[in-house]
């Protein structure tokens, strides 16, 4: 009897340990072939041809949502990068002055929410978060999260408060005559640009007519090499390959904009679920 009662618990035990494993067993000993979330993302092929360990690592724990990456960084990237995971600002406060505003300003990308910027404090710090957030929503198409409000903490009487104003209305009016990368919104014409009243705001104004047409060779008008890098880059916000990547010159500029399409790559997968 007391046999009997001891391969009861041991059956019992067995079954326990079965159902506790199925996931694993199902996994890598029924189907080793069933591929782990980051193997079957699109946007991890992009990742991995990322140049430095630490942005890959970001990389693979943005479009994966996994801070076990971020714990490979130091730093502040670590922060920056278990903030984006997390959608925790409070990882963002404990960092110095542009390292906070580079966090919140992912942040309220990745979280598509610019209630982060307000944490800021510094009311120029805040109001260039948000024109942050309207532009690169603005570009990207992602029009459903503007509205005009997002504007009024923007620095009033500022050229940022215009453009502002005229990326989330459609209304030109805003505009000065001399602010030509706010007034392309309109009618998308090239010969805005050539009228710039500077170097610095033709480059923006080419910037922003090619975001607005999709059309990467706008950048290659830029002549300040800075500038024209950043052109590409926020290429990598609204595109889905890297050929903009590649013609950036600064590397890490470069791989920030290989990780910014494997996201986009993420998120239009997910649509499709």
């Amino acid at each position: 009897m007391k046999h009997r009662k001891n391969l009861l618990v041991l059956g019992v035990l067995i079954v326990i340990f079965i159902i506790g494993m199925y996931p694993l067993l199902k996994s890598k000993v029924l189907f080793p072939g069933t591929p782990s979330k980051n193997s079957t993302n699109p946007g991890s092929s992009v990742c991995n041809k990322i140049g430095t360990p630490e942005m890959k690592s970001f990389c693979l724990a943005e479009i994966s949502e996994d801070k076990s990456y971020c714990e490979k960084l130091d730093g502040p990237d670590q922060k920056v990068c278990l903030a984006s995971v997390t959608k925790n600002s409070s990882y963002c406060k404990e960092l110095s002055s542009q390292e906070k505003q580079n966090c919140y300003q992912n942040l309220v990308i990745v979280a598509s929410s610019p209630k982060f910027c307000d944490q800021l404090g510094n009311a120029e710090m805040i109001s260039t978060c948000y024109v942050h957030f309207v532009s690169q929503n603005f570009f990207a198409s992602r029009n459903h999260l503007l509205n005009s409000s997002l504007c009024d903490k923007v620095l009033a009487d500022s050229p940022e408060k215009r453009f502002c104003m005229a990326m989330t209305t459609g209304d030109i009016s805003y505009c000065t005559y001399a602010q030509n990368e706010c007034s392309v919104i309109k009618d998308k014409n090239p010969e805005r640009c050539l009228s710039s009243a500077s170097s610095t705001d033709r480059e923006e104004c080419y910037h922003a007519l090619a975001m607005l047409n999709k059309d990467e060779t706008l950048c290659a008008s830029i002549q300040n090499t800075d500038m024209k890098d950043f052109c590409y880059l926020d290429f990598g916000n609204i595109g889905a390959d890297t050929s903009a990547c590649d013609k950036i010159t600064n590397e890490m500029k470069k791989w920030q904009c290989y990780k910014n399409v494997a996201v986009n790559l993420q998120k239009e997968s997910e649509k499709k679920l």
